[in-house]
């Protein structure tokens, strides 16, 4: 894998983030702040030390319209749901 968007948090989150990516400055999370800094990985948000991310926001959209208008930029969708059952389906 090229990235790693963590928004889990969990320690199976990330450990399969740091075996599935080599460069540790192309995983990033937004819930594993202690891990990030630990693992020496991006850590974004509003946490305490954590970069807000705005200019990772802002040059994103140059870099991914490109992509997806030239069909280069590959995105797994494993399912979809009707937002209706969105709420049935993050219950425990």
């Amino acid at each position: 894998m090229d990235v790693a968007i963590d928004t889990i948090g969990s320690d199976e989150a990330v450990d399969v983030s740091l075996a599935l990516v080599a460069d540790r400055q192309r995983i990033a999370t937004i819930a594993a702040f202690a891990r990030g800094f630990q693992e020496g990985f991006q850590v974004l948000g509003g946490g305490p030390g954590a970069d807000p991310g705005t200019e990772i926001r802002n040059a994103a959209w140059r870099e991914l319209l490109p992509l997806v208008a030239s069909g280069k930029l590959d995105l797994a969708i494993a399912a979809t749901y009707p937002l209706g059952e969105a709420g049935r389906r993050m219950s425990p």
